[in-house]
């Protein structure tokens, strides 16, 4: 329920919210899914100071009180992978899109913005999403520029990524798309890895198997969003990666790759967006449009 706040100065005046001993703030009635045990039911969702402090079938007092009695009460939508700037929108644009379709977190890679504009680009994205209601975490970008023939506006080598790893809600190193780099033990590479040791270190991995995945994923390489066929994103999960199942504006795998919900590995698989136009976020939606997607393909 707490996640990352820090409660500890007030968890007496939680706790009796919880025992309905205190009013809580905010009382929401509704059919609630249960994604942990796959149960829906009839109850109640208790807020406090922010909080969910009370989930269960008995009311308790509240301050406010909202009768969704009919509707369903989940937990809000996260997207695992996505570069905002693919939307054509600033991140505070980018939420008043995304809010109303129910997604609350996003984990964004800003490599898009940072080979044009470098540590700069980076740190408007930052500056600009804490301008919002959406919560967003941040990758370091590992391939900037994306490769050696290429002509940037800057790059992120380690000096930066030292600088970045010092910033608010950065989570690790993005996608690291130089997968023959690290099989070849190429030492930027492995360097920019190291250099993020003990965080979160994402993958782009298309069509990587046998040895070769082996030893990228024993670089620290956690997740993978590139992969193409069913029989790969097994492998993968063999492994240990966390499948990310891509529904993007260009980029469609749900329909060939969801059926790996259904084989008892849900639990390493996560659906993302990687790449979403503006208007499609607009007249089809977000995640939700995966969860749609997702039911229908499977």
């Amino acid at each position: 329920m707490f996640s990352e706040f820090s409660f500890g100065v007030r968890m007496e005046s939680l706790i009796d919210s919880c025992l309905g001993l205190t009013p809580l703030e905010l009382l929401i009635s509704g059919k609630i899914v249960d994604v942990y045990s796959g149960s829906i039911f009839d109850g109640y969702v208790g807020v406090k100071d922010g909080l969910i402090t009370y989930v269960g079938v008995k009311p308790k007092v509240s301050r406010k009180f909202l009768d969704s009695s009919s509707r369903y009460v989940l937990p809000a939508y996260i997207d695992g992978h996505i570069h905002i700037e693919s939307s054509l929108m600033t991140p505070s644009f980018f939420a008043k899109a995304v809010i109303p379709h129910g997604t609350c977190c996003v984990i964004a890679d800003p490599h898009e913005i940072a080979n044009v504009l470098g540590l700069n680009g980076i740190k408007f994205m930052i500056e600009d999403a804490e301008r919002t209601p959406l919560k967003f975490y941040f990758m370091i970008p590992s391939c900037v520029p994306s490769t050696n023939l290429e002509t940037s506006g800057a790059e992120i080598g380690l000096r930066e990524i030292e600088m970045l790893k010092g910033f608010k809600n950065i989570l690790g190193l993005g996608e690291v798309m130089n997968y023959k780099g690290v099989i070849n033990k190429d030492k930027l590479v492995l360097d920019k890895i190291r250099a993020c040791t003990g965080m979160i270190i994402d993958g782009h991995a298309p069509g990587l198997r046998g040895d070769d995945l082996c030893a990228y994923i024993l670089a620290g390489i956690n997740s993978d969003h590139e992969t193409i066929s069913l029989e790969e994103a097994k492998e993968k999960i063999t492994f240990g990666m966390w499948i990310m199942i891509r529904e993007g504006s260009t980029t469609k795998a749900i329909s060939s790759l969801i059926k790996i919900v259904s084989k008892g590995c849900p639990e390493r698989v996560m659906l993302v967006t990687d790449d979403r136009h503006a208007g499609d976020i607009i007249s089809e939606g977000h995640i939700d449009y995966c969860l749609r997607r997702a039911v229908e393909g499977a």
